[in-house]
């Protein structure tokens, strides 16, 4: 199906009549249509997934800080040196916040 290419000197809703036109004669069974483009911006916002967002949990902040539990710990076996590459935004896939006394449980 081949789709007429218009100048700017044609009515746009003419283009669109004929291309609608063509698509039906063609077995087009649904033609949505929406001129108004709040109306676009507000569908694609409805449509668009979400995502389960888990909260990150900063170095400063995780109770694994200077732990051998922290991921970012190192322990020598041989010398028993220790080293913490943390740093105060750094962040890791197994954070957890600090328990402190005005913490309001959830």
């Amino acid at each position: 199906m081949a789709i007429k290419n218009y100048t700017t000197t044609i009515d746009v809703y003419k283009s669109l009549a004929e291309i609608q036109g063509a698509l039906a004669s063609h077995g087009a069974r649904k033609i949505m249509v929406d001129y108004d483009a709040a109306g676009m911006i507000e569908d694609c916002i409805e449509n668009t997934p979400t995502i389960d967002a888990v909260p990150v949990v900063r170095c400063r902040e995780c109770r694994h800080r200077y732990t051998m539990n922290c991921s970012m710990y190192y322990e020598c076996s041989q010398c028993g040196g220790q080293w913490d590459w943390t740093t105060d935004d750094g962040f890791c896939d197994r954070g957890e916040r600090k328990k402190t006394d005005y913490e309001v449980s959830r």
